[in-house]
């Protein structure tokens, strides 16, 4: 059952690596940077090329957030800057990114959940499209230098070491690693955006006083 399913999942990846633009661009649209990290793993296998994966992927990446950010623009939002929830985040943007369009796009791309809730705000607070487009294209590419590497450096690693140790077993264990790992990587980055957010509500108690 359990080669069964290698088999098929081999298979697969075969046919999808005949489509490499397509299939970045669409992980980088919808699926984020979990499958742009595996996609790097993969590529080290030779199923993509690199190359077409970075561009691609950041493309998608980019037009993701457009869309987030065109969506927050409809006239449908206007009622919800008055609303608490709006200035609960507002407070929490405004406060970590210091009112700094490129570094709220920053934090929202390694900070869990926040990726599209920040950007649907920074449409509804009606930023300058120009400024944000140009932060988003900046910081995607930040992510893409980061992810794009790692990945393939793993996936380069497990091509010695399963030439070494013939074990499937080892390799899937090798890739699960890699996942842990990056998350560990992105909650360090949580904490550090959390903490930083009390001690500027802490420093503004202060001023106030």
């Amino acid at each position: 059952m359990i080669e069964w399913l290698f088999i098929w999942m081999k298979n697969l990846l075969l046919d999808l690596s005949g489509y490499p633009a397509s299939v970045s661009f669409f992980s980088g649209l919808f699926a984020g940077e979990i499958a742009i990290l595996t996609l790097s793993f993969l590529s080290a296998q030779g199923f993509f090329p690199l190359g077409t994966l970075f561009l691609f992927a950041w493309i998608g990446e980019i037009v993701a957030d457009l869309i987030y950010f065109e969506i927050g623009r409809f006239k449908i939002f206007g009622k919800v800057k008055t609303s608490k929830l709006f200035g609960r985040v507002d407070s929490f943007i405004s406060s970590v990114s210091r009112e700094s369009v490129f570094l709220a796009v920053l934090y929202s791309k390694f900070v869990y959940g926040l990726r599209t809730a920040t950007v649907i705000f920074l449409g509804i607070k009606n930023v300058d499209r120009k400024n944000f487009i140009l932060s988003e294209i900046i910081v995607s590419g930040i992510v893409m230098a980061i992810l794009v590497p790692i990945g393939w450096a793993a996936g380069k690693g497990f091509t010695i070491l399963m030439d070494h140790f013939k074990n499937i077993q080892f390799s899937i264990t090798l890739l699960i690693i890699l996942v842990v790992v990056f998350f560990l990587v992105r909650n360090k980055i949580n904490e550090f955006v959390i903490k930083r957010k009390n001690n500027l509500r802490r420093w503004v108690r202060k001023e106030k006083l």
